[in-house]
Formats: C-alpha cells, structure tokens, sequence
C-alpha cells in the first residue's frame, strides 16, 4: 500500500454474500445478482451457473475500494481550517467592532456623568452662598426688629 491513491484487495470481501435463486417469468430458475448487473449479464451469469462453469474472469471480482490519501486528507482538513479560521475572524471582527461602539458609548456616558456632576456641584455651591445670604438677611432683620421692638 502506497501513500497516494492506494486500493485494498481482500478477495475474501464477498465470500458471505449468499446468491438466492430467483424464478423467471418462464419458470426457469436463475440466480440473484449480488453486483450492480445489467439484466442481460444476470441471465448469462445465471446460464453459465446452470451449466456448471465457474467463471473467475476479472468482471467477477470485487470492485476495488479505494483508499484517500493522507495528502487528500491534508488537503482537505487544510481546506476545513481556513474556512473555520476565517469565520472565527469574521466573528473576531466584529465582536471587536462591538466592543469599540460600546467603549464610544462609555465614553460619552462618562463625559456626560462627569459634567452633570460638576453642574450639581456648581448649583450645590450658588445654593450655599444664597442660603448664606439669605439667613444673613434673616439675622439682620430679626436683629432690626429686636431694636426696634426694645426701643
């Protein structure tokens, strides 16, 4: 057996394969055939049975099973690989493009966070100062009153 496109011969391959006989519309009997025959070869196989010749030409033996090679297989598990390595990175794209929109989107959301907190801190400080004036002017005017009040 050699490496590119070897057969494997086993002539013990069809010995177990049974022949039945079989009854013509005549009601001569023939024999079954166990390979793909056409019917003409059927009946002159199944005439030669009947007179007790054994044929062992070559168009009796078993048709040879042929074995791929290992660098059929190569190429064909090669070719395999490159197409799954190109759906992975397909798929690597763009998930990657994905994670990219994504990242765009934290960003701006992020931006957006941080200005929001600085407008919150900016009104959080002017609501401070009017507070302070506001209970600055409270106290004036209670003070006023009080003068007012004792004398």
């Amino acid at each position: 057996m050699s490496d590119s496109g070897s057969t494997i011969e086993d002539p013990t391959l069809y010995d177990n394969i049974i022949t039945l006989p079989a009854v013509e519309i005549d009601g001569s009997k023939g024999v079954v055939g166990t390979t793909d025959e056409s019917p003409i070869e059927q009946h002159s196989r199944a005439e030669s049975s009947d007179a007790g010749t054994d044929r062992s030409s070559a168009e009796d033996q078993p048709p040879e099973i042929k074995q791929p090679s290992l660098r059929n297989l190569q190429v064909a598990l090669a070719a395999d690989l490159r197409r799954e390595i190109a759906r992975k990175d397909a798929k690597i794209c763009e998930m990657e493009q994905e994670l990219s929109n994504r990242n765009r989107l934290l960003e701006k959301t992020s931006a957006w966070l941080n200005d929001t907190e600085r407008r919150f801190a900016d009104t959080a400080s002017i609501l401070k100062r009017e507070s302070e004036k506001d209970s600055e002017r409270d106290e004036r005017a209670v003070k006023k009153k009080k003068t007012k009040l004792s004398a």
